[in-house]
């Protein structure tokens, strides 16, 4: 079974960040739009990085869709550094197996890398605590 992120970040360089962190931890990414949809073939989601876009009510909906549709998937919010989105972004913060990094900063690749990393590695914990919970 194959397994990718799922990337719906619109700024050009956050996604270039993603894909690269991707690749240094050895899982394809794919670009998608929201609201994500189950991948085609025997591919699984191993995560969902996404920017918020378009930054209102309809973004903390489609969060908490994803995490209705894909109860154990890790998303990591990789948000613009603006007041809208950050109000979302603690919107959202309450779900399991979620994180957020604002790009755009001066080390946001190597930031979206570790969030990435700690992510995909908490992820089978956060699976088993949901099913013990």
């Amino acid at each position: 079974m194959t397994q990718a992120i799922a990337c719906s970040v619109g700024n050009a360089e956050a996604r270039k960040d993603v894909h690269r962190a991707s690749l240094r931890l050895g899982v394809p990414t794919l670009d998608v739009s929201m609201p994500l949809h189950r991948p085609r073939g025997r591919a699984v989601w191993a995560g969902l990085v996404y920017d918020l876009d378009p930054w209102n009510n309809s973004s903390v909906e489609m969060v908490n869709r994803a995490r209705h549709d894909f109860p154990t998937l890790p998303i990591l919010l990789v948000i613009p550094p603006r007041k809208t989105a950050a109000d979302l972004l603690r919107r959202c913060l309450g779900l399991p197996c979620l994180h957020g990094v604002v790009q755009g900063r001066k080390d946001a690749a190597e930031e979206i890398w570790r969030a990435m990393h700690v992510l995909l590695a908490d992820a089978p914990a956060t699976a088993v605590r949901q099913v013990v919970l």
